[in-house]
């Protein structure tokens, strides 16, 4: 079984805002089913599978945009970035899905004084995660709203990802924090993100000890200028469902 995630809607890619070259995004999430059954067995019997997913990007982008440019005419099959789909307004609190993904990249035939037409595919390289968004473009200090995601159980870890879409004399540090209560009072450092001095993306980091915490958040330390986006959540460390 599949379903779509999202359709005409913020994707961010390493350091780039993709939205910015008007692009349309689509993604889809499934998962295989086993034939278990044995001989003798008189009704169907599935076993557990594989999760399934993929993400595609298509639109148009402008010559002069070298960031874009080198973004998509080096992207091959051996190329990981990190990469979110912001499946709503792009506010916080919102449904965000993330993973590091493998990516290829084809730029479509154009005409004079045209604008180059692309297609982007990705497929996870690991666990694709259905988080929240924590920080959505801020561009200071701050420290995000604590959101009850749950308690890390075994085989599952606490995941985040960053993506600073502009930065100029910047340097940005993340911590992703949990406690047992929402006002965050006994925090505890879990996951921190190194730091991040030019647009990129941390790529998929992951806090993976078992505990009883189940609110978290997420503190941003900017000096200079940098407009980033932080998403987290807790996802299994396997693919098989």
């Amino acid at each position: 079984m599949a379903f779509q995630l999202a359709t005409t809607q913020k994707a961010l890619v390493g350091g780039f805002d993709i939205a910015q070259i008007k692009a349309f995004s689509v993604g889809s999430l499934g998962r295989e089913e086993k034939d278990a059954a044995v001989f003798g067995d008189t009704t169907a019997v599935k076993g557990k599978g594989l999760r399934l997913s993929s993400f595609g990007l298509s639109g148009l982008h402008d010559t002069s945009d070298l960031g874009h440019d080198s973004l998509f005419d080096t992207a091959d099959a051996e190329a990981i970035i990190g990469a979110s789909f912001l499946a709503q307004a792009n506010a916080v609190g919102e449904i965000g899905y993330f993973a590091n993904v493998n990516s290829t990249a084809t730029d479509l035939p154009f005409t004079h004084n045209e604008y180059y037409q692309f297609v982007w595919s990705a497929t996870p390289a690991g666990p694709l995660v259905r988080g929240t968004i924590a920080l959505s473009a801020a561009t200071a200090t701050a420290t995000s709203a604590s959101y009850q995601l749950g308690a890390i159980v075994a085989k599952q870890a606490m995941y985040c990802m960053v993506h600073v879409i502009a930065a100029a004399g910047a340097t940005v540090d993340v911590l992703i924090r949990s406690d047992s209560a929402s006002n965050m009072a006994g925090a505890t450092n879990r996951i921190t993100v190194p730091q991040i001095t030019a647009i990129g993306a941390s790529g998929l980091l992951k806090f993976t000890t078992v505990g009883a915490d189940d609110w978290w958040d997420a503190d941003l330390t900017v000096t200079g200028t940098a407009t980033v986006y932080v998403l987290f959540g807790l996802a299994r460390e396997t693919d098989i469902i």
